[in-house]
């Protein structure tokens, strides 16, 4: 395992926590689920009917909640342990994978939906390249993407203490501008379908979200 993503998967089992008791105390400017992650559902359902999802970074859980709530069935895939056991814990007919998405082997074309909410911005730019491959191959044909990070001016990467949580925890992560985002995405072999843009005004983050279909 990279030294940097041990540094992630420490952040976020530390944080773990946090991110459970933010269920119940959101920010008034997220984005609803019905937006970020219906819009996803409803495109997989159009195509396949039936879904099969994979929830990679899967955080406090909500989302793999919410597809299940819509009759997915649902794998969540994640470094940190403790973030697993709060997804088990609200949402426990969840299979869960405790793995490195750089190191694991997505079975191919299994999944009609992956889902990947705050999570690419968390890799090397170069390794981010590898996430996406990976995801490309783990998805069916025309299998739909949901991705988001938050946008910036200019692009760096480093490691950033997380300030809107206790603590000075400290965690790896890329900031991309827009048309690296949009590039990312392109050249992993997705068409994409759909964007959100979200101001998140509190936390002075601009998000930017893709539903992406796969291109044969």
């Amino acid at each position: 395992m990279r030294l940097y993503i041990k540094t992630n998967k420490n952040a976020y089992n530390t944080l773990a926590n946090e991110y459970k008791a933010r269920l119940e105390n959101k920010s008034m400017y997220e984005e609803p689920l019905d937006s970020l992650v219906g819009r996803s559902v409803n495109y997989a359902k159009e195509r396949f009917g039936k879904v099969l999802a994979l929830d990679i970074g899967p955080g406090r859980g909500e989302s793999v909640m919410y597809m299940q709530k819509e009759g997915c069935t649902v794998d969540a895939l994640d470094v940190a342990e403790k973030i697993l056991e709060v997804v088990k814990e609200v949402a426990p007919r969840t299979n869960i994978i405790h793995a490195d998405i750089l190191e694991y082997k997505i079975p191919k074309e299994r999944y009609a939906l992956i889902y990947c909410g705050a999570l690419i911005h968390l890799f090397k730019a170069t390794d981010a390249v590898k996430v996406m491959e990976t995801i490309w191959d783990g998805l069916k044909p025309k299998g739909i993407l949901f991705i988001n990070t938050t946008i910036h001016d200019e692009s760096s990467e480093g490691y950033y203490t997380k300030s809107d949580y206790k603590g000075q925890i400290k965690r790896y992560r890329h900031k991309f501008t827009e048309q690296e985002f949009n590039n990312l995405i392109k050249k992993a072999g997705f068409h994409i379908i759909d964007e959100i843009r979200t101001n998140e005004e509190d936390r002075n983050k601009m998000w930017l979200a893709y539903i992406c279909e796969k291109i044969i």
